[in-house]
């Protein structure tokens, strides 16, 4: 039966079953770091260590990606929920680090993909496969979503640096 195969194509087979794994195994492993880190930011959140939590959620933020799991739409929406606690963490946190930072046009993409990703009329098929006029909307709010974690992510490390400042000239 092996004879009947072309050795190429079995290579080929080969090779991207291997590459399928490997991108899988890599998904798995960064989804379960981002958990360890937004942990641990709790953890550290309560024992009153607010900067180092907040440098525990930068880090969780940005091992965050979207279709983690098994590209469903179920997928997609916890790990959009993922983000948007990991955005509201670092609002709690930093307000209490007296900083600002505002997560607001974040959460509110975050709502917007969600509510599109969840109609079903959207997809008429297949779950994974979106009409234009949603994809379109989709890849908008995904670039907002972008946008809005850049500006988070600077906004947080400035509310850290001035904690940090605060702290070197308090003692």
């Amino acid at each position: 039966m092996l004879d009947a195969i072309p050795w190429g194509w079995f290579l080929a087979f080969c090779v991207l079953a291997i590459l399928g794994l490997t991108i899988g195994f890599h998904s798995v492993v960064r989804g379960h770091l981002e958990r360890r880190l937004c942990r641990e930011a709790k953890r550290l959140a309560d024992q009153g260590e607010v900067r180092q939590a907040l440098k525990r959620l930068l880090q969780a933020e940005s091992k965050w990606m979207v279709n983690s799991h098994s590209g469903s739409v179920a997928s997609c929406l916890r790990d959009y929920d993922r983000l948007a606690d990991i955005a509201r963490q670092m609002e709690r946190l930093s307000i209490s680090a007296q900083g600002s930072v505002d997560v607001s046009r974040l959460v509110e993409a975050i709502d917007c993909i969600k509510e599109c990703l969840a109609n079903k009329a959207n997809h008429p098929l297949d779950e994974r496969i979106m009409t234009s006029s949603a994809a379109k909307e989709s890849v908008f709010l995904q670039d907002t979503i972008q946008t809005c974690r850049m500006a988070l992510r600077s906004e947080v490390m400035r509310v850290v640096r001035e904690e940090a400042e605060d702290n070197r000239n308090s003692h």
